[in-house]
């Protein structure tokens, strides 16, 4: 089928014609990590100061842009078997449906 297809399944698309739909709208599958070190020192002598720092920081991200790649699915409701979009979401019954697998 060609939901056992795509790579990384995400939510699908959830269009309504009244509402606002529901999306993840997310095709990349990143880890973000950062790495930081810092260290100060003061010396003070009488009415004199010296102050002196180090603050390292190392920020990345690790990962993929699928860029569509991993497929999409996208469902359409708009009350024509329930007479209401959102019975006809809880029901399973869309108007119209698309799908597609990124061939890349």
């Amino acid at each position: 089928s060609l939901v056992s297809q795509i790579q990384n399944p995400t939510f699908p698309i959830v269009n309504f014609n009244t509402a606002y739909g529901l999306s993840t709208n997310n095709n990349f599958f990143y880890v973000h990590s950062s790495k930081n070190f810092s260290s100060s020192i003061a010396k003070y002598v009488g009415r004199h100061g010296l102050k002196a720092g180090l603050d390292y920081r190392r920020i990345s991200a690790v990962g993929k842009d699928l860029d569509g790649g991993n497929g999409q699915l996208a469902f359409t409701f708009n009350g024509t078997f329930t007479g209401n979009e959102l019975a006809d979401l809880l029901t399973g019954y869309p108007y119209s449906g698309d799908g597609y697998l990124a061939n890349k």
